[in-house]
């Protein structure tokens, strides 16, 4: 039995097998990547800084779509290694910090992202810290990818075997990512932001069961776990993706973000933060 992950787990957790990860991620959907473009000026040349890029699914994007200079802070040192091994960017460099402690020069960025990484920061302490980064109307959008909904017919076939983990899967990311009122509460109490909002882009998903068992072997109450019973874990759960589904399991992907304006009021430094 494990409890519920602490913060700092974040830093250490995703770095353990950083091919296998960054193979069995579910991919962010294109609308998100228009919805930076026309929403949030992200074009050729974007000084953008991207918070816990893990193997950098997103970063890779963001470069190809123009974000330059491009500063990734990671704080795991095997994933910034393998940062540095795959992306040769010029305009790409990395800062191995966590966040709170990341070199950045105040308005220094004109667009700062966080994909399925920021649940992992104290909202009152870091969102200043966004907010200081950017220049005046630059933007900030968070997103997380949701994988299936709770009580669907795979959650329910697989929930005796995740109830011996204690954490129930996708309750952090999914409690955190979906708590709209929360989310937007805590960019506005800032005082750092306008022009806040949500949207959720939806799509439906078939994985077989090796692609499921690569997915679960990605999310943190299972990295948690001691080798041998992750793979007790994710034999079960694939077992159950092949006999009980076909091996063919379809759930709904929901991606869920927030876009933020900095306003012209935000001030402060990272060492007084607002």
């Amino acid at each position: 039995m494990i409890s519920r992950p602490d913060r700092s787990a974040g830093r250490r957790v995703f770095g353990q097998d950083p091919i296998g990860y960054n193979r069995a991620r579910v991919p962010y959907p294109p609308r998100l990547y228009e919805l930076l473009q026309t929403k949030c000026g992200l074009r050729e040349g974007t000084a953008t800084f991207e918070i816990g890029p893990g193997t950098g699914i997103a970063t890779r994007e963001l470069l190809r779509l123009g974000a330059k200079p491009l500063v990734a802070i990671e704080p795991d040192n095997r994933l910034a290694a393998y940062l540095r091994e795959t992306i040769t960017s010029p305009a790409f460099s990395i800062e191995p910090h966590a966040f709170e402690e990341a070199r950045l020069s105040p308005g220094e960025f004109e667009l700062g992202v966080a994909a399925t990484s920021f649940h992992w920061l104290e909202q009152d302490a870091a969102l200043p810290r966004v907010a200081c980064a950017l220049r005046p109307n630059g933007w900030f959008a968070m997103w997380w990818n949701v994988f299936g909904a709770k009580h669907d017919a795979f959650y329910d076939a697989i929930a005796p075997v995740m109830k011996q983990i204690e954490h129930p899967l996708g309750e952090r990311v999914d409690g955190f990512a979906g708590d709209t009122r929360a989310r937007i509460g805590d960019l506005r109490s800032t005082g750092c932001f306008d022009d806040v909002e949500s949207e959720m882009f939806r799509e439906l998903i078939a994985l077989d069961a090796k692609r499921i068992r690569g997915l679960f072997s990605s999310f943190s109450p299972i990295r948690m776990l001691a080798p041998e019973r992750q793979v007790e874990i994710l034999d079960a759960i694939e077992a159950i993706a092949g006999d009980k589904f076909d091996n063919r399991v379809e759930r709904e992907l929901r991606t869920i973000v927030y876009t933020a304006r900095r306003n012209e009021a935000a001030g402060g430094s990272f060492h007084e933060p607002r």
